[in-house]
């Protein structure tokens, strides 16, 4: 995820019409530094269509092993986190 932090910003910045606070990307950055992710808390990678894929840990009931969501649904569900 972070060697496409730039290019996911820009996704975000162009689906909501607004740039983003310093502030979110600052929180943002330091999530991702963290380590957290290296641990395997959380697999995301970023598609050729600009798509957040995030890998699940455990598959759900239904067999679901990935959710692919925009950039922009990420950021949303993350801040309903905090």
């Amino acid at each position: 995820m972070q060697e496409n932090l730039e290019t996911f910003y820009a996704q975000v910045e162009a689906e909501s019409g607004t740039p983003l606070p310093a502030f979110v990307k600052d929180e943002f950055e330091a999530f991702l530094d963290c380590g957290i992710l290296a641990r395997g808390f959380v697999r995301l990678t970023l598609t050729d269509c600009d798509q957040v894929v995030y890998e699940l840990k455990t598959p759900y009931r239904d067999g679901t092993t990935h959710i692919v969501m925009s950039p922009l649904e990420l950021l949303q569900r993350l801040a309903a986190l905090v």
